[in-house]
């Protein structure tokens, strides 16, 4: 784990520093290690009708959805050393990602509610009501 965590229990420039690690590192999972597969394919609507893939199985967008969330939740987790965090994020992730595959908001909003939820990660670090193990 990162030491930028620690160093951000009650100091404002390492809960800064501590921020831009959760926006490098979600953007990095979002985007790069997210990949065409399960960017498409955590969309329930991708798996089923006359457009989808050959052999495609209906239920296969639950674990393209949840791993791209475990892989969120990992970097949430190695940024910031708190299992609490990194099972928050996988929850969050997941349902933010399937609201958006299910219609109800777009990209903006999503990255929106992403990013929103590392800034609270970073507020409850910063004011040491997560414990850091």
């Amino acid at each position: 784990m990162f030491e930028v965590a620690s160093d951000a229990v009650g100091s404002a420039p390492g809960a800064w520093a501590l921020l831009f690690a959760f926006i490098i590192g979600h953007m990095l999972g979002d985007f790069p290690l997210q990949g065409d597969f399960l960017a498409l394919g955590k969309v329930r609507g991708y798996w089923i009708g006359p457009d989808a893939p050959a052999g495609a199985s209906p239920g296969m967008w639950l674990y393209c959805l949840t791993a791209h969330s475990l892989i969120q939740a990992g970097i949430v987790w190695i940024i910031s050393g708190s299992v609490i965090l990194g099972v928050a994020e996988l929850v969050l992730h997941w349902l933010t990602d399937y609201g958006k595959g299910e219609g109800k908001f777009g990209f903006a909003l999503d990255q929106g509610f992403h990013l929103g939820a590392k800034v609270v990660f970073s507020v409850m670090i910063y004011l040491g009501v997560i414990p850091l193990i």
